[in-house]
């Protein structure tokens, strides 16, 4: 299965603040941190592949780390603007954006105002916004606070719940 997040901001204290739902549900920076690994590793296989889509961990030397910590083989990363270049030794590729093109989507950590096959079906899938941006067709906002504003729940979504179900 191929599955997408955003914005996890591992180890960063400030986003419990930047974020009033994540200081609900979590007391503290160290079980926001294992919830959302714990979350990815209950859905996503081992097999599996995962894109993240910027904003991965706060610090470039506990990228190492918090990659380690996901089970997962298969992690491509789009940089965010809180990420070091440094995360792509830990990762299977690192780039700005990613297109797929199989599946017309269009991956970035920012939200565009238009992006590839736009007008012909194309869904972007970006970061960033953490569920602020309002709803658009065909561009979401899988950053794991937006997923959880839509499904209840911190964890990546499939790529089948992003073509089957009516998210865009």
């Amino acid at each position: 299965m191929i599955w997408f997040t955003a914005d996890l901001h591992l180890g960063h204290a400030a986003i419990l603040g930047h974020c009033p739902k994540r200081m609900v549900d979590f007391n503290d920076l160290h079980t926001m941190n294992k919830a959302l690994i714990d979350n990815i590793n209950r859905y996503v296989q081992k097999n599996d592949i995962l894109y993240h889509l910027g904003d991965f961990c706060w610090s470039a030397a506990k990228a190492g780390h918090f990659r380690a910590r996901i089970n997962c083989r298969t992690l491509h990363a789009v940089q965010g603007n809180h990420d070091s270049s440094s995360l792509r030794k830990h990762v299977s590729s690192y780039s700005q954006m990613i297109f797929i093109k199989k599946y017309k989507l269009h991956l970035c950590h920012y939200p565009l105002e238009t992006w590839w096959a736009s007008n012909h079906g194309g869904i972007h899938l970006h970061g960033h916004c953490h569920g602020r941006l309002p709803i658009r067709p065909n561009r979401i906002d899988v950053g794991v606070d937006s997923i959880h504003n839509i499904l209840g729940e911190w964890r990546p979504i499939s790529l089948e719940e992003i073509l089957d179900q009516d998210i865009c």
